[in-house]
């Protein structure tokens, strides 16, 4: 059986989680705080991701990033033709 400490502290967290804005994108990018969100163990290490992985770890498909690149919501670092999106131009839009 609970004690009424243990439930109240069950029902803030809950509500802390609900509360939290972008929930779904912080959490594919391995939040470690409310206001730092760092890349997963998946792509730890680099610095720039190609469209689709980017849009895996925003959670939203490719189309939907490509078009959030072409009205220039999230920039690219073209590489010969491939556009590249940096880590850091990531976690500027989930925490914008």
């Amino acid at each position: 059986m609970q004690t009424t400490s243990t439930t109240q502290t069950n029902e803030k967290e809950k509500e802390e989680k609900e509360l939290t804005p972008n929930s779904g994108r912080q959490d594919k990018l391995g939040v470690k705080d409310k206001n730092t969100p760092v890349i997963g163990d998946r792509y730890a290490g680099r610095i720039t991701l190609k469209v689709p992985e980017a849009a895996e770890v925003l959670g939203i498909n490719a189309h939907s990033l490509r078009r959030l690149i072409s009205r220039g919501e999230i920039k690219v670092v073209r590489a010969l033709r491939h556009p590249l999106i940096s880590v850091e131009e990531l976690k500027r839009f989930v925490t914008a």
